[in-house]
């Protein structure tokens, strides 16, 4: 089966480089997707409908241009795209090293990410709180508990076999 290249995902993501470039540095998304279109040629593969009804060259192009936003060459407001300072010299890179350079700074943040989500959870098991801050049976429970402690992050509700019937007042 075909499948679409890191060398040429770098191309992609160094002709929206270009157009953000070209366009004084900020540029809608979506136009960008359409000038990207009208810049390069696209194989049979990557202009194919993948099953999220979507253009595969497309699909590939938005998840791999996350490593753009990670390696601070790209700011993403809503559905504009920003080109930084950082991606001043971007022309001297390859579609290769371009792409490498994405993934690796996307890799560096996860892995942040991770380390930070690890942190956050060993303060979590050390907390003092109690594992279970509000046992609730389904049949003693009111409507304006429910949402008292449902607002306040305090609720635990255990699954059961029955229906469980609110009751309002």
């Amino acid at each position: 089966m075909a499948k679409i290249t890191n060398a040429r995902t770098g191309e992609f993501l160094k002709e929206a480089l270009r157009v953000l470039k070209d366009k004084g540095g900020e540029y809608p998304s979506g136009d960008l997707t359409k000038e990207i279109a009208k810049r390069l040629t696209f194989t049979a593969y990557e202009n194919s409908i993948n099953n999220s009804g979507q253009y595969r060259w497309i699909t590939n192009f938005r998840f791999y241009s996350i490593g753009l936003v990670k390696a601070e060459w790209v700011e993403k407001n809503g559905r504009t795209w920003k080109l930084t300072e950082a991606a001043k010299d971007f022309e001297s890179f390859s579609p290769l090293d371009i792409f490498n350079f994405t993934v690796e700074s996307y890799g560096k943040w996860d892995s942040s990410r991770k380390k930070e989500d690890e942190i956050a959870e060993a303060e979590i098991e050390e907390s003092d709180e109690p594992e279970i801050l509000m046992k609730v049976k389904p049949d003693d429970i009111n409507f304006q508990d429910l949402i008292t402690g449902v607002s306040s992050c305090r609720i635990q509700i255990p699954p059961v076999s029955t229906f469980l019937c609110l009751e309002t007042r």
